[in-house]
């Protein structure tokens, strides 16, 4: 959807209405308005994605800002990148195994399915930060309880009712009888009641004396028991963003990593450079045998690549909308009445010649090897993780999992794409076949 929008504004300009109510806006300067002004507020797209589990809604399905922001108050500290690096032995564990598993598909000659390699080792991530342990997707080479599967057959169509006119919402239930669809259905309440047990599992450990360690569940936990009564934070709230964490913060992360290591594996020149980058501060001794964030972050052309896998693919296909407020309001020179739906058109600002430069259809990592306020800027365009109080919670978690695990894995592989990719075009972009041949590197 997002490539038939962006034709269509390469049509008709910066505005362009998909549905009576619904305009797609290509300006990153409108993006910017309708994501920080306050008084934007979210639409009904979001009321698909509520969970439940608790009487609050999550922070990402919470439409009002004023509730949003008061409810990401009680949380947010757990989030940050300080919070985060806190639990970075685990990642490193995780890519450690990742790297045993990369040295085996190498000696067996084996194409590495880079969109099932990632979307496993997200989802371990989730598994560790969150619960205390992995999920085993990575050591089982395997889907575990379907939780890929359902993802992937239940997110199209949350993304499809989400879009639906209110009118014709009641007329999608029908969906449910496809039995792929009434199955994702099924172990998506499985996965939440799941999560449950393990919460539930952790706060008997606590109780009774157990030493636990550091993750994100101890920390929201904690949350509960200091200050909940107070804020009204409960167990259930921290159900709650434990399963939306599991949910999305997984096929999101998984799809980004697919899109920068394609790029590179199907760009050599631009796969050397990084490799000689990384080569070059392995050997001066900015990088350890186990590369911290740190040490990965302070790598140009690392973040440069990591940049420009966010600009080239566009993560999501739909135009997800903020609410013109009561009064109405002015957005890029023109008026509109109260209750218009504005979305961003992810894949056109991401494509934008007035800022990005005539090749923005090619990969081109070197585009971001600018001065930083202009980077910044480029950044903002991009929009990968929303700007402003709505920005993604998980961003600094994804942040860390990328930053890390591209430099080790590269340090050590080689790879080249093995075929073409396909993306398949619903609610997020998926690649699809993206499929490397690995190959060990001979370091001297």
């Amino acid at each position: 959807m997002s490539l038939t929008i962006r034709r269509l504004h390469d049509i008709h300009g910066e505005f362009v209405r998909i549905a009576p109510n619904h305009i797609t806006i290509a300006s990153p300067t409108c993006f910017k308005q309708i994501s920080t002004t306050k008084e934007f507020e979210k639409g009904e797209f979001y009321d698909a994605f509520v969970a439940g589990l608790s009487k609050h809604r999550d922070l990402f399905t919470t439409r009002q800002n004023s509730l949003h922001s008061q409810r990401k108050r009680i949380h947010a500290n757990a989030w940050s990148m300080t919070s985060v690096l806190e639990m970075e032995k685990y990642l490193d564990e995780l890519i450690g195994l990742f790297m045993h598993k990369m040295g085996k598909l190498a000696d067996q000659n084996e194409l590495m399915d880079l969109g099932v390699w990632m979307w496993r080792y997200a989802y371990d991530v989730i598994g560790e930060l969150f619960f205390g342990q992995s999920y085993g997707f990575l050591e089982q080479e395997r889907d575990i309880d379907n939780l890929m599967a359902t993802t992937g057959m239940v997110a199209p169509f949350m993304g499809m009712l989400g879009m639906a006119p209110t009118w014709f919402k009641p007329f999608m239930m029908w969906m449910l009888a496809v039995p792929s669809i009434a199955r994702g259905v099924r172990n998506m309440e499985g996965a939440k009641e799941a999560g449950q047990r393990k919460v539930a599992d952790r706060i008997r450990k606590i109780e009774g004396g157990q030493q636990t360690r550091e993750d994100m569940l101890g920390k929201l936990l904690n949350y509960v028991w200091d200050k909940g009564e107070k804020v009204d934070w409960t167990v259930q709230d921290v159900e709650q963003e434990c399963f939306v964490a599991t949910v999305a913060g997984n096929d999101t992360v998984a799809i980004t990593l697919t899109s920068m290591l394609y790029h590179l594996s199907a760009h050599p020149s631009s796969l050397a450079r990084l490799q000689s980058e990384i080569d070059q501060a392995t050997a001066n001794g900015s990088l350890s045998s186990t590369i911290s964030y740190k040490e990965a972050a302070s790598l140009p052309y690392l973040s440069a690549v990591i940049s420009e896998g966010f600009r080239i693919h566009p993560l999501f296909g739909y135009p997800v909308p903020r609410i013109v407020p009561k009064g109405g309001a002015e957005v890029g020179g023109r008026w509109w009445p109260a209750g218009t739906a504005l979305g961003a058109s992810y894949g056109t600002m991401e494509k934008s010649k007035d800022v990005f430069g005539d090749d923005v259809d090619s990969w081109r990592p070197e585009r971001w090897l600018v001065e930083k306020e202009r980077a910044a800027r480029m950044w903002d365009e991009v929009g990968a993780f929303g700007i402003g109080q709505r920005a993604c919670l998980g961003q600094h978690i994804a942040r860390a999992e990328m930053m890390k695990i591209i430099p080790q894995f590269l340090r050590e592989f080689i790879i080249e794409a093995a075929s073409p990719w396909q993306c398949l075009e619903r609610w997020f972009n998926k690649p699809q076949n993206a499929r490397v041949k690995v190959t060990r590197r001979n370091r001297l």
